[in-house]
């Protein structure tokens, strides 16, 4: 009887034991979750309480560091638009050049590269074709290209210039900017040799140019040339040196290309290239000739 009271007994405290043990853990569980809670409740969301930068500072960051507005030099249209810029108060500098221009493509990605020089901003970069310039050269005595025509200075600066040379005229306009400079008087335009104006030697783009010049009474001769002739391409620095010989500057030479004078071609019996066509002589002369050859024909047509 003792012993069973005494398992009774040991049964019945174990069994507090246990219950205090799962208060106390179920307590403990509580307070952390409550814990817990609190914590997620106070937490800062960065929209509600993470610090921003000072605007201030980010303003003057940005505003340290601006990015420079490129500038491209501009092509003009017309005559009129070049001679209102050399004629303006504002330093003005045209490049005037000619598509089959070497120099003049030599001349063009430094020119450009000046252009977006943030230095020579009080200048106006400008750029006329030559086909478009024939008044203006005429005018300023352009004899060859590139030519660069400015408003200070000299007025007129001739023939390729490196990157050195070009921020020169560029500087000097600070001095003399707004100057208009009076146009050369130049009459008779000495050429240089592979830059024959228009007069001399440079392509023309209307067929009717080159009918009007050969049914002139002035002595004329008009190459008429195709892109795919290689004999055309051979010929073309003999046709450049005459063109520049003063020998011949009472001759009239023009050049046209065959795209571009289907009625001409058709109407001279034209079959190959190079052909040249004259007012004077044989009239007609076909196939490339050395430059020897090419002065006994110049010779022939300007003969009085």
């Amino acid at each position: 009887m003792d012993s069973v009271t005494s398992v009774v007994s040991l049964q019945g405290g174990a069994s507090k034991t246990t219950k205090t043990a799962l208060i106390v853990v179920s307590s403990v569980l509580f307070l952390v979750g409550i814990a817990l809670l609190i914590v997620m409740i106070t937490r800062k969301t960065p929209d509600e309480g993470q610090a921003l930068p000072p605007q201030g500072s980010a303003m003057k960051k940005k505003a340290s560091a601006p990015k420079p507005k490129s500038r491209m030099a501009m092509e003009l249209m017309s005559e009129k638009e070049a001679r209102d810029a050399l004629n303006g108060s504002q330093p003005a500098m045209v490049f005037i050049y000619a598509d089959w221009c070497g120099f003049c493509k030599k001349a063009d990605p430094v020119y450009a590269e000046l252009a977006q020089d943030p230095a020579y901003n009080h200048v106006k970069l400008l750029k006329l074709n030559s086909t478009k310039a024939t008044a203006l050269a005429k005018e300023r005595g352009v004899s060859g290209f590139p030519t660069f025509l400015t408003n200070w200075g000299e007025g007129k600066y001739v023939g390729y210039k490196d990157k050195g040379g070009m921020q020169n005229i560029l500087k000097s306009s600070k001095n003399g900017g707004g100057v208009r400079v009076a146009p050369p008087r130049h009459t008779t335009p000495r050429m240089r040799a592979g830059h024959a104006m228009k007069q001399r030697g440079q392509q023309v783009m209307s067929e009717s140019e080159a009918v009007a010049a050969l049914q002139g009474s002035d002595p004329v001769v008009v190459f008429v040339s195709s892109d795919s002739c290689g004999f055309c391409k051979k010929l073309m620095p003999v046709w450049d040196e005459v063109a520049a010989d003063n020998r011949f500057n009472h001759v009239k030479m023009l050049r046209i290309d065959a795209k571009n004078a289907a009625n001409l071609i058709k109407s001279s019996g034209i079959s190959g290239f190079p052909t040249m066509l004259s007012n004077k002589g044989d009239k007609k002369y076909v196939g490339y000739r050395p430059k020897a050859k090419f002065e006994e024909m110049m010779v022939a047509i300007g003969a009085k």
